[in-house]
């Protein structure tokens, strides 16, 4: 999870998400559901 925290706090820090980088993080999800679920679990 910590992948996911770092793309998000890059994505706040160039700046407010607008709906493009919300689409491209639900997209970034998907493809990367897996590895993420692993580390859920």
């Amino acid at each position: 999870m910590q992948l996911l925290g770092e793309y998000f706090v890059t994505k706040m820090e160039v700046g407010s998400l607008g709906t493009t980088d919300i689409l491209e993080s639900a997209r970034f999800l998907i493809l990367n559901f897996g590895e993420f679920w692993r580390g859920l679990s």
